[in-house]
Protein backbone atom coordinates (compact mmCIF):
# COMPACT_ATOMS: atom_id res chain seq x y z
CA UNK A 1 0.00 0.00 0.00
CA UNK A 2 1.15 3.56 -1.17
CA UNK A 3 -0.07 6.92 -0.45
CA UNK A 4 0.18 9.58 -3.28
CA UNK A 5 -0.54 12.95 -3.98
CA UNK A 6 -3.18 13.78 -6.02
CA UNK A 7 -2.72 15.15 -9.72
CA UNK A 8 -4.57 16.26 -12.81
CA UNK A 9 -4.04 12.94 -14.40
CA UNK A 10 -5.64 11.04 -12.24
CA UNK A 11 -8.77 12.88 -12.88
CA UNK A 12 -10.32 9.24 -13.72
CA UNK A 13 -9.56 7.38 -10.20
CA UNK A 14 -11.02 10.57 -8.58
CA UNK A 15 -13.98 10.10 -10.64
CA UNK A 16 -14.23 6.47 -9.99
CA UNK A 17 -13.64 6.59 -6.26
CA UNK A 18 -15.72 10.15 -5.98
CA UNK A 19 -18.93 7.71 -7.70
CA UNK A 20 -17.82 4.79 -5.12
CA UNK A 21 -18.38 6.99 -2.19
CA UNK A 22 -21.59 8.73 -2.83
CA UNK A 23 -22.57 5.40 -3.63
CA UNK A 24 -21.55 3.61 -0.58
CA UNK A 25 -22.25 6.33 1.76
CA UNK A 26 -24.56 9.49 0.67
CA UNK A 27 -24.79 10.90 4.32
CA UNK A 28 -21.31 11.58 4.56
CA UNK A 29 -21.31 14.31 2.03
CA UNK A 30 -22.85 17.27 0.30
CA UNK A 31 -23.27 16.12 -2.94
CA UNK A 32 -24.96 13.95 -4.73
CA UNK A 33 -24.37 10.97 -6.72
CA UNK A 34 -26.83 12.52 -9.82
CA UNK A 35 -24.83 15.53 -9.13
CA UNK A 36 -21.43 13.96 -9.73
CA UNK A 37 -22.53 11.48 -12.58
CA UNK A 38 -23.53 15.22 -14.56
CA UNK A 39 -20.14 16.17 -14.18
CA UNK A 40 -17.81 16.26 -17.49
CA UNK A 41 -14.09 15.50 -18.34
CA UNK A 42 -13.46 19.06 -17.88
CA UNK A 43 -14.94 19.71 -14.20
CA UNK A 44 -13.23 16.39 -13.14
CA UNK A 45 -9.64 17.64 -14.20
CA UNK A 46 -10.78 20.61 -12.11
CA UNK A 47 -11.36 19.45 -8.99
CA UNK A 48 -8.33 16.76 -9.24
CA UNK A 49 -5.97 20.27 -10.14
CA UNK A 50 -7.57 22.56 -7.60
CA UNK A 51 -4.75 22.50 -4.92
CA UNK A 52 -1.69 23.04 -7.54
CA UNK A 53 -1.67 26.62 -6.94
CA UNK A 54 -0.88 26.64 -3.89
CA UNK A 55 0.03 25.11 -0.25
CA UNK A 56 -3.98 25.48 1.02
CA UNK A 57 -5.04 22.82 -0.88
CA UNK A 58 -4.05 18.87 -0.16
CA UNK A 59 -5.44 15.60 -0.99
CA UNK A 60 -3.63 12.38 -1.09
CA UNK A 61 -4.84 8.77 -2.44
CA UNK A 62 -4.08 4.96 -1.01
CA UNK A 63 -3.40 3.00 -4.04
CA UNK A 64 -2.91 -1.25 -3.34
CA UNK A 65 -0.26 -3.34 -5.25
CA UNK A 66 -2.32 -3.85 -8.50
CA UNK A 67 -2.09 0.28 -8.24
CA UNK A 68 -5.98 0.25 -7.12
CA UNK A 69 -7.15 3.30 -5.68
CA UNK A 70 -9.02 1.90 -2.17
CA UNK A 71 -8.83 5.28 0.08
CA UNK A 72 -8.52 8.75 -0.45
CA UNK A 73 -8.40 11.85 2.39
CA UNK A 74 -7.75 15.52 1.91
CA UNK A 75 -6.80 18.75 3.75
CA UNK A 76 -8.14 22.53 3.49
CA UNK A 77 -6.25 25.51 5.39
CA UNK A 78 -9.33 27.58 6.46
CA UNK A 79 -7.25 30.56 8.13
CA UNK A 80 -3.69 31.20 9.66
CA UNK A 81 -3.05 28.02 11.62
CA UNK A 82 -6.22 26.48 11.23
CA UNK A 83 -7.10 23.40 8.82
CA UNK A 84 -9.93 21.78 8.16
CA UNK A 85 -10.02 17.67 7.63
CA UNK A 86 -12.14 16.25 4.17
CA UNK A 87 -13.40 13.70 1.69
CA UNK A 88 -12.37 11.03 3.84
CA UNK A 89 -13.28 7.53 2.72
CA UNK A 90 -12.25 3.80 2.35
CA UNK A 91 -13.46 0.94 0.29
CA UNK A 92 -15.35 -1.02 2.30
CA UNK A 93 -12.80 -4.31 1.48
CA UNK A 94 -10.41 -1.96 2.59
CA UNK A 95 -11.80 -1.03 6.17
CA UNK A 96 -10.45 -1.93 9.47
CA UNK A 97 -6.96 -2.75 7.66
CA UNK A 98 -4.76 0.67 8.35
CA UNK A 99 -5.37 2.79 5.36
CA UNK A 100 -7.55 5.12 7.19
CA UNK A 101 -4.66 5.60 9.74
CA UNK A 102 -2.03 6.13 6.47
CA UNK A 103 -4.06 8.52 4.96
CA UNK A 104 -4.86 10.54 8.20
CA UNK A 105 -1.14 10.48 9.09
CA UNK A 106 0.09 12.36 5.80
CA UNK A 107 -2.94 14.64 6.03
CA UNK A 108 -1.92 15.84 9.56
CA UNK A 109 1.63 15.85 8.30
CA UNK A 110 0.90 18.12 5.65
CA UNK A 111 -1.29 20.53 7.26
CA UNK A 112 1.21 20.66 10.40
CA UNK A 113 4.51 20.61 8.50
CA UNK A 114 3.88 21.67 5.12
CA UNK A 115 1.00 24.42 5.82
CA UNK A 116 1.64 25.75 9.37
CA UNK A 117 -1.14 24.36 10.72
CA UNK A 118 -1.71 24.35 14.67
CA UNK A 119 -5.59 23.03 15.09
CA UNK A 120 -7.06 20.47 12.44
CA UNK A 121 -11.08 20.20 12.97
CA UNK A 122 -13.60 17.93 11.16
CA UNK A 123 -17.48 17.78 10.71
CA UNK A 124 -19.02 14.25 10.88
CA UNK A 125 -22.49 13.33 10.57
CA UNK A 126 -24.59 12.30 13.81
CA UNK A 127 -25.09 8.88 12.02
CA UNK A 128 -22.04 8.18 11.93
CA UNK A 129 -20.17 6.78 15.18
CA UNK A 130 -18.21 4.59 13.49
CA UNK A 131 -16.25 7.51 12.20
CA UNK A 132 -16.62 9.67 15.24
CA UNK A 133 -15.07 6.64 16.91
CA UNK A 134 -12.19 6.56 14.82
CA UNK A 135 -11.22 10.18 15.27
CA UNK A 136 -11.32 10.17 18.76
CA UNK A 137 -8.70 7.75 18.85
CA UNK A 138 -6.57 9.99 16.84
CA UNK A 139 -6.84 12.32 19.27
CA UNK A 140 -9.98 14.31 17.65
CA UNK A 141 -12.62 15.42 20.75
CA UNK A 142 -16.07 16.97 20.03
CA UNK A 143 -15.88 20.67 20.66
CA UNK A 144 -19.59 21.01 21.38
CA UNK A 145 -20.59 22.70 18.06
CA UNK A 146 -22.82 21.39 15.46
CA UNK A 147 -23.85 22.36 12.05
CA UNK A 148 -27.19 21.10 10.04
CA UNK A 149 -26.17 19.19 7.26
CA UNK A 150 -26.71 20.50 4.01
CA UNK A 151 -28.21 17.93 2.34
CA UNK A 152 -31.14 17.22 5.53
CA UNK A 153 -31.25 19.88 7.57
CA UNK A 154 -33.11 18.17 10.03
CA UNK A 155 -30.02 16.05 10.72
CA UNK A 156 -26.81 17.78 12.15
CA UNK A 157 -23.12 17.33 12.55
CA UNK A 158 -20.88 17.37 14.91
CA UNK A 159 -17.32 19.04 15.28
CA UNK A 160 -14.65 17.11 16.39
CA UNK A 161 -10.68 18.83 16.71
CA UNK A 162 -7.22 18.08 17.71
CA UNK A 163 -3.93 20.22 18.04
CA UNK A 164 -1.33 19.85 16.25
CA UNK A 165 2.44 20.46 17.02
CA UNK A 166 5.21 19.73 19.61
CA UNK A 167 4.27 18.31 22.42
CA UNK A 168 0.73 17.20 20.75
CA UNK A 169 1.27 14.43 18.29
CA UNK A 170 4.19 12.75 16.24
CA UNK A 171 3.68 14.94 12.99
CA UNK A 172 6.09 17.83 14.04
CA UNK A 173 8.41 16.28 11.11
CA UNK A 174 7.93 13.07 8.51
CA UNK A 175 5.73 10.11 8.85
CA UNK A 176 6.89 7.82 11.12
CA UNK A 177 5.41 5.10 9.18
CA UNK A 178 7.36 4.35 5.67
CA UNK A 179 4.64 3.04 3.55
CA UNK A 180 2.33 6.54 4.37
CA UNK A 181 5.18 8.47 2.54
CA UNK A 182 3.47 10.20 -0.72
CA UNK A 183 5.40 9.25 -4.00
CA UNK A 184 7.89 12.47 -5.31
CA UNK A 185 4.36 14.25 -7.42
CA UNK A 186 3.19 17.83 -6.73
CA UNK A 187 0.45 18.48 -4.35
CA UNK A 188 -2.94 18.67 -5.87
CA UNK A 189 -6.60 19.02 -5.24
CA UNK A 190 -9.63 18.41 -3.28
CA UNK A 191 -11.53 15.19 -4.32
CA UNK A 192 -14.47 17.68 -3.78
CA UNK A 193 -16.53 18.54 -0.62
CA UNK A 194 -15.92 19.56 2.77
CA UNK A 195 -17.39 16.47 4.43
CA UNK A 196 -15.24 13.74 6.05
CA UNK A 197 -15.72 10.27 6.23
CA UNK A 198 -13.85 7.19 7.79
CA UNK A 199 -13.54 4.15 6.17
Amino acid sequence: MDVVRVQEEDWQHVRALRLTMLADTPLAFTETLEQSRAFDEREWRRRARRGSAGRGVATFAARDAAGRWVGTMGGVIESAGQALLVSVFVVPEHRGGGVADLLLDEVLRWAHVEAGATRIRLLVHEANPRAAAFYARQGFVRTGRTEAYPLDPTAREVEMARPLGAGTDPFTGPSTRPSARPSARPAMGLVGDTRPRYG
